[in-house]
């Protein structure tokens, strides 16, 4: 049905019935799709293209230029927003990621939208919430590290903060954190994309975030909003994997250090904040991460410690951690040391494995 109705391309063309069906399309594949599974089967019906073509309905890049295209452009405006929504319940789902991440069309709009005033602080979340789950895989990141994109993010930031109502204030500082947690999944696999005149305002974004909001602030605005994290693996990953030296030695100013850095504490607080909340230290549980988050201390650079001790202690006052196994210690020590940090070792199941896997080191690996 939702195919159907965008054979009509063009809005105005539409009846009213059918602008309203497909704003109830949208938001039904938005509730629809809760878990993994149902992501996969909208996908095999070509759901996510019909989503783009939804967010894609009228270009935001001029001024109130929408509201030149009809008389009450509210059922338009809630048509592209769900759509934004559905995308980014998918954007969750491991092959959806390349084809919105390819998609420089979708990829501004949503950025257009999340500077525009005809939609709230919570679509901006939603819009960076893309960008936080496509950044997961490295395969995206020379499609999102780009001048227009990561301009774009940040001029987000800057827009909320300038126009936000005292209602807004805590999901400004949200958004400039999850923005953060995007470009710190860019920056330490890949700082050698970012472009270089980009190093200080990410710096400054991520030391302004890191000063204003703490993990409970951050837990109590996903409670109110009920947003919630499908996996906790690829922000653990990253605690644990180490800039690609050979890649980004010539540059290694003060600033890109230091962003690298900041990225670290930025991941330790959205998963510090996180693992406040039952539904994922339940998931934390279930990924079998506990022993990994327990590590973390002895893991993350000593500037970063103290953020991950809090961690840890939260986490055993809310669900009580015994000692890691020996094997996992040995593991995170390891993971610390390989190119691939925790994906070189997570497969390993007893010390024999270790034992055959690192007894003769691959060169570059260790």
């Amino acid at each position: 049905m939702y195919g159907l109705i965008h054979t009509v391309e063009d809005w105005r063309d539409l009846p009213y019935w059918l602008q309203c069906l497909e704003c109830i399309c949208g938001q039904s594949l938005s509730n629809f799709m809760e878990t993994e599974d149902l992501c996969r089967n909208v996908l095999k019906c070509g759901g996510l293209e019909e989503c783009f073509k939804s967010l894609l309905r009228q270009p935001l890049d001029q001024k109130d230029a929408i509201s030149h295209i009809c008389p009450n452009m509210n059922r338009l405006l809630i048509a592209m927003e769900v759509a934004l929504y559905a995308i980014c319940n998918l954007a969750e789902t491991p092959g959806c990621k390349m084809p919105i991440a390819t998609r420089s069309d979708a990829l501004k709009q949503m950025i257009d939208m999340s500077c525009s005033s005809h939609y709230s602080c919570k679509t901006s979340v939603i819009a960076v919430s893309v960008f936080v789950c496509i950044t997961q895989s490295c395969d995206t990141h020379q499609h999102i590290a780009t001048p227009s994109i990561l301009e774009g993010l940040l001029a987000c930031c800057t827009y909320r903060e300038t126009h936000a109502t005292d209602e807004e204030k805590l999901g400004t500082l949200a958004l400039k954190c999850y923005t953060g947690l995007a470009l710190a999944q860019l920056v330490i696999p890949s700082l050698h994309l970012i472009p270089t005149d980009l190093h200080a305002p990410i710096e400054k974004l991520m030391s302004q975030t890191l000063r204003s909001l703490s993990p409970p602030a951050l837990k109590a605005y996903d409670s109110e909003e009920g947003l919630v994290w499908c996996t906790l693996l690829p922000y653990i990953k990253l605690l644990y994997l180490q800039p690609d030296r050979r890649r980004v030695d010539c540059e290694m100013t003060p600033t890109a250090c230091s962003i690298v850095a900041l990225s670290r504490d930025v991941i330790l607080l959205c998963l510090h904040s996180a693992l406040l909340r039952e539904v994922h230290q339940s998931l934390l549980v279930k990924e079998k991460l506990v022993d990994y988050v327990v590590c973390l201390p002895w893991i993350v650079p000593s500037r970063s410690r103290p953020r991950a001790r809090e961690l840890v202690a939260d986490l055993a006052t809310s669900i009580g951690v015994d000692p890691p196994r020996l094997l996992t210690l040995a593991k995170a020590t390891l993971a610390k040391q390989c190119q691939q940090g925790l994906d070189d070792v997570l497969g390993l199941s007893t010390a024999r494995d270790i034992t055959d896997k690192f007894s003769h080191p691959v060169p570059g690996k260790i």
